[in-house]
């Protein structure tokens, strides 16, 4: 099955499809990983030159072609059933036999409709979402400032973009619950002069340091915006005394 009018679709439509991987090859190691990144729940697609599975065992046809190590070496150990019901014909499988074998397999898994085939990749370019979202957060933050107003908004964005991007759900809550706390307590301190601009100073040092993978750099930039966030807001609270306990009792 063919799924290039579905790539098609997308282009007149607009919509631009998603994917967290993408395999080039529909051969012996493109269906292995196809298989394997989607059984942990990634959207994937593989793109294949060629108008069927098999690789080079599709591409290579000539007289005599066959394995040079034993058959059973290049069956996929993944799923028992499958190595239970497969049965090769010879003991160094020829290319007839193993583009079948490579065929059932695609058709066992229903692996077809994740390939795009008769389709080359001209180039790749990585897209850093998580970059892009602190970008805009970024944006957003001096727009604020720039408006009169104190970025706060823009302020729980980057953090929360930065806890994104560590893919940790107990940061992500940490972050949001800080931001409401923070949100009342920096209202004032943001409101004196030179605030606002020496956090957003201090965000754009952290996205720099992002944006170069260097993570030493974005580690202390951080520390530093947080010792600024600790003066604001977490040093304002003071623990009660022993006295004070004493009176309330």
């Amino acid at each position: 099955m063919d799924t290039v009018p579905a790539v098609r679709h997308e282009a007149r439509t607009g919509t631009r499809p998603e994917f967290d991987a993408v395999v080039i090859g529909a051969g012996v190691a493109g269906l292995y990983q196809l298989y394997r990144l989607r059984e942990i729940g990634l959207r994937v697609r593989a793109f294949e030159t060629g108008s069927a599975v098999g690789g080079t065992w599709y591409w290579n046809r000539y007289p005599g072609a066959r394995f040079d190590s034993e058959s059973w070496t290049y069956g996929y150990s993944f799923s028992k059933e499958l190595l239970e019901e497969w049965e090769w014909e010879e003991h160094f499988s020829a290319q007839p036999h193993t583009e079948r074998y490579l065929n059932y397999v695609a058709d066992k898994f229903d692996l077809r409709c994740d390939i795009q085939f008769n389709s080359r990749v001209a180039a790749a370019h990585w897209r850093d979402h998580d970059l892009d979202a602190m970008i805009a957060a970024l944006k957003q933050m001096e727009a604020e400032v720039a408006g009169g107003g104190l970025g706060i908004e823009g302020d729980a964005a980057f953090h929360h973009a930065i806890a994104l991007a560590a893919r940790n759900e107990i940061l992500l809550h940490m972050i949001d619950a800080m931001a409401d706390v923070i949100q009342e307590s920096r209202i004032e301190s943001l409101s004196e002069p030179g605030r606002p601009p020496r956090s957003l100073a201090a965000h754009r040092k952290i996205l720099a340091a992002i944006e170069v993978r260097n993570a030493e750099l974005a580690g202390e930039a951080m520390r530093q915006h947080l010792r600024v966030v600790a003066d604001v807001s977490l040093l304002r609270w003071q623990p009660e005394t022993s006295e004070d306990a004493d009176v309330r009792q």
